[in-house]
């Protein structure tokens, strides 16, 4: 029997042909005659973050809704570098993408059902926001590339609306930990220093963004989306400006665990690791809420 490793080294390798070259000529082409579909767009929306921070359940749950398209894991970022890409074609793609995810993935990832019941998830019309919640791969793309984001605007027309989901990083990077195969017991420390030093430079670079012009930026807490979810995702859509209805609210907020996840407690952390990861939380307004504790 194959193992999941090597269905999601073979899902990756597989799905990446569809960010290729070859692949932007064929959604230019069947994207041409789809400006129907497409002509109430508003908004292109893409997520910025840490792995293992809850993008898929954020962009599951939008996906959900009649007039919103977040394609899971498309990496829109990828497909922008590619020479000639027009705007139906980088439309036609996220449109697909999504669609894909619902009918051929069941909206499942990583052994998770995504699945809103009664949503609209792959089936979006009358669009008035699209785009994709890849918040790692879009954040190195724009630290080693930031004229994507002139690139984005220039191709598809639209204004952007970010979303940053934050979570504990004592959660984070031991989640991180954990699905990376090292063990619980004879705990890797250079593998968590590495970790720490990976989340202290990308939530830097994340609060340079957060406090300049270029970009308009809803920050949430994975937590908050847990305890309020309600309260959370109506919050959400206002921000991305698409009208709602409470049965949208209670569709989408049944798909939310009933706790926060708080895989910090299932390894033993160095105390030298815990002040260093605490003190860097305390100089970020966005992250001053976290600690080993609590």
């Amino acid at each position: 029997m194959l193992s999941k490793r090597f269905w999601k080294k073979f899902v990756i390798r597989f799905t990446s042909v569809f960010r290729k070259q070859p692949a932007v000529t064929v959604y230019n082409f069947l994207g041409a005659n789809s400006h129907r579909r497409f002509s109430q767009l508003q908004t292109i929306c893409f997520f910025i973050g840490h792995t293992r921070s809850g993008h898929t359940l954020l962009g599951s749950i939008l996906d959900a809704h009649p007039q919103i398209v977040i394609a899971t894991e498309a990496n829109m970022m990828d497909i922008l570098e590619q020479k000639g890409l027009t705007k139906k074609g980088l439309f036609f793609f996220l449109y697909n993408w999504s669609k894909f995810i619902a009918i051929f993935l069941g909206n499942r990832s990583a052994g998770y059902s995504y699945k809103v019941k009664g949503g609209d998830q792959g089936r979006a019309k009358n669009i008035r926001v699209i785009g994709d919640n890849k918040g790692k791969g879009t954040l190195l793309k724009l630290q080693k590339n930031p004229s994507l984001l002139t690139r984005l605007h220039e191709i598809s027309g639209l204004d952007s609306k970010v979303i940053y989901c934050s979570r504990n990083p004592f959660d984070m990077i031991s989640t991180q930990y954990l699905k990376n195969g090292k063990s619980s017991e004879n705990i890797n420390y250079d593998y968590l220093q590495s970790r720490i030093d990976i989340f202290k430079e990308q939530s830097l670079w994340i609060h340079r963004l957060i406090h300049s012009s270029a970009l308009d930026i809803h920050v949430m807490h994975n937590e908050d989306l847990v305890s309020r979810p309600k309260e959370e995702i109506e919050a959400l859509v206002r921000y991305l400006d698409v009208p709602y209805t409470n049965e949208f609210i209670e569709k989408t907020s049944g798909i939310i665990f009933e706790d926060s996840r708080k895989t910090r407690f299932k390894i033993e952390w160095a105390e030298e690791l815990i002040k260093d990861l605490e003190d860097h939380c305390q100089t970020l307004p966005f992250l001053t809420r976290y600690n080993y504790q609590d």
